[in-house]
């Protein structure tokens, strides 16, 4: 039934923010979006509308979405995203995965860091990437 990950969606305290962080910080790229009734941004990767972002109908309003943790990523040059998220002077933690038989992670590489709005995103790499 399910084939992959289409999108999600985040609602920003402040839509400017957010899109400055998915571009600049994740490398993202912000493409078409219908013409919703909302203000948004649908931003890209591998020209398929990834991430989007939608603004709240009502400042400070939240709709619960139960206990969502993070979104996980999958992520190339683990050295040069390392390089580019202190540069960038954002916060992250390095965890290697530990080995695990047949097994796509086994020994790869995670990123967890946090968007302005306090999502947990985690960057994948794979074990022939090496920090």
């Amino acid at each position: 039934m399910i084939e992959g990950l289409d999108h999600y969606n985040v609602a920003p305290a402040d839509l400017e923010r957010s899109r400055i962080f998915y571009t600049e910080v994740l490398g993202l790229t912000v493409g078409d979006r219908p013409n919703f009734t909302v203000p948004g941004v649908w931003l890209y990767a591998a020209g398929r509308p990834l991430v989007h972002l939608a603004v709240r109908k009502v400042a400070g309003e939240q709709s619960p979405t139960g206990r969502f943790n993070h979104i996980a990523f999958n992520a190339t040059d683990l050295n040069g995203t390392i390089a580019h998220l202190e540069k960038c002077g954002v916060a992250f933690e390095v965890v290697k995965v530990p080995p695990m038989p047949n097994h796509p992670r086994s020994g790869g590489t995670q990123i967890f860091l946090k968007d302005p709005d306090n999502v947990a995103i985690e960057l994948q790499f794979t074990a022939a990437e090496s920090a």
